[in-house]
Order: C-alpha cells, then structure tokens, then sequence
C-alpha cells in the first residue's frame, strides 16, 4: 500500500470489509513487491486480529501501516468508530541488528571521499 520509493518515515491507510457475518478474525498481511498477484510478492509480516464477532458481513475496518526511518513496519486495525482493534510490528530480518550498525557505521566513519 505503501508506494516504492515513498519517502520515510510514512504512513498509509486502506479499507477494507468484513466477509461474513459474525466474523470472528481477520489475517491482515504486510507484504513487498509491486505486483498485484499476491503469488509475485513476499509476506514479510502477519497478525491475525481478533474481531468482536457480532458484526454483519460489509462492515469496515481502516488499516494503517506505519514505514518508520529504521525501515520497521507498524500495523494497526481500527473499527469504523476509529476504535483500535489490534496493532503488529513486522520484524524485518532484512534489518541490521545493533551490532552490525555499529561495525557499518564505524566503516563509513572512516571513509574519505575525494
């Protein structure tokens, strides 16, 4: 939802609808990829959220996606009323931990550019 090449940190929000009646949960994925087909992108987090359960099938739900400026992705579902519902973090294995940006930033510390 978030377009490529988006300036950081961002946010976006979509809506989307409950299926059936009395819905119980919903299985809200975080994906990346610029294709469509969800078989050409890559989950790279999900959270299932539990709904109250009495709601009739139409009823929307606002998720919005947090991009911070460490590259971590923050979810949260709100109902219709703006009530939150849930809320994820995706954990990106892509990220650096604490002790390979020390290594990096001590490289780049060093570095000269003529």
């Amino acid at each position: 939802i978030i377009p490529k090449n988006s300036k950081v940190p961002n946010k976006y929000s979509e809506y989307f609808s409950t299926v059936v009646d009395n819905q119980q949960n919903v299985l809200v994925e975080v994906t990346q990829g610029d294709d469509e087909d969800p078989q050409f992108v890559t989950v790279i987090g999900e959270s299932t959220i539990k709904l109250p359960g009495d709601w009739p099938a139409g009823t929307v739900l606002k998720v919005t996606y947090h991009y911070d400026v460490d590259q971590t992705v923050f979810v949260e579902v709100h109902d219709s009323d703006n009530h939150l519902l849930g809320t994820f973090e995706v954990e990106r294995q892509a990220n650096l931990d604490k002790s390979a940006v020390e290594v990096a930033s001590r490289k780049i510390k060093d570095l000269t550019i003529d």
